[in-house]
């Protein structure tokens, strides 16, 4: 049984081979987690914040880690790990991979604070012994995705997915476009128009800064698209949604939508065209992410053919010094 250790500076961006690494880990994975919560980390640049990126690979288990250490007047004030959602661990959670994975947790959390996402499957391998190193369950919580199928008139006949409504809004011709960062203009405009009506609904307390969206295409290079749901009505776009692919993984970001144009279903059509154009680029896997248990978030990415599976988030608690 082998076992090596790899880590690499995240900087730029991240180098070719964990690129490879990480693609070849979301391939084979069977839960299909979000593979962009990695760039998302990095894109935050927080002040007086050193951040860095270690890919881990432990007996073919990758675990993708971000450690931000924070400084006031140069000196250390606190560390903070955390996992890349959906799933920290990547791989086939075997019992035999489960002490060495486990000792490098407990190494971590030695250094900080850390925070871990598993899938239900490493959960189950895992849970009951991560509170002997310290870890304890801080939420369970649900996560979306949708297996797309090889043709898109096989998704559009899968359960779930509101064909009178895409419909609907082909007939009120709608069209949408596929867009790399010189759209981000107006995918911001519609973002802030977005987060303004969600902070008055309680949902959110702050805005992502463009220069952060920015941030995402310099880290990631082209694996960020911009898709947009244009009207016949309204000259500038009246949707958008910020997706990433790795591999046959693709991962929805942030999305926005006009809610003056709301009658035309515009989020519902964008995200249709969004899946016909990754199942023709042979993507397999579409990951929604979490959704804050806002059942309403979660019926609209249901009625696309999504189904719901369970994320555990651990801590380590308090910091434990030695």
């Amino acid at each position: 049984m082998s076992l090596y250790f790899q880590e690499t500076r995240m900087t730029d961006g991240i180098n070719d081979r964990d690129v490879a690494i990480l693609e070849s880990a979301l391939e084979n994975c069977r839960d299909s987690p979000g593979c962009f919560g990695t760039w998302e980390f990095m894109s935050r640049g927080l002040k007086h914040t050193d951040e860095e990126f270690h890919v881990t690979v432990i007996n073919e288990t990758v675990i993708p880690i971000k450690t931000s250490i924070y400084k006031k007047w140069g000196i250390l004030t606190r560390t903070i790990a955390t996992s890349t959602p959906i799933n920290g661990l990547l791989g086939d959670p075997f019992l035999e991979n489960g002490q060495p994975i486990l000792g490098f947790l407990d190494t971590l959390s030695a250094q900080g604070e850390v925070s871990l996402h598993l899938s239900e499957s490493w959960n189950e391998l895992l849970g009951p012994i991560l509170s002997s190193i310290g870890f304890v369950l801080r939420e369970k919580t649900r996560a979306h995705r949708i297996d797309l199928p090889d043709t898109y008139e096989n998704w559009f006949k899968m359960k779930g997915v509101q064909r009178d409504t895409i419909r609907k809004s082909e007939r009120s011709h709608l069209s949408a476009k596929r867009s790399g960062i010189e759209g981000l203009e107006d995918f911001y405009h519609l973002y802030k128009l977005s987060n303004k009506r969600w902070r008055q609904k309680g949902k959110t307390t702050q805005g992502v800064p463009v220069e952060r969206f920015a941030r995402f295409f310099e880290l990631a290079k082209e694996r960020y698209s911009i898709y947009f749901a244009h009207s016949s009505e309204q000259r500038s776009p009246i949707a958008a949604a910020m997706v990433g692919v790795m591999g046959k993984i693709a991962t929805y970001v942030y999305g926005a939508t006009d809610v003056a144009f709301g009658h035309l279903r515009p989020a519902n059509y964008l995200h249709a065209s969004i899946i016909k154009n990754l199942i023709e680029k042979g993507v397999h896997t579409y990951v929604m992410g979490m959704s804050n248990n806002d059942r309403n978030v979660e019926r609209f990415k249901e009625h696309l053919g999504a189904y719901s599976y369970p994320v555990f988030v651990y801590g380590n608690g308090k910091r434990r010094n030695r």
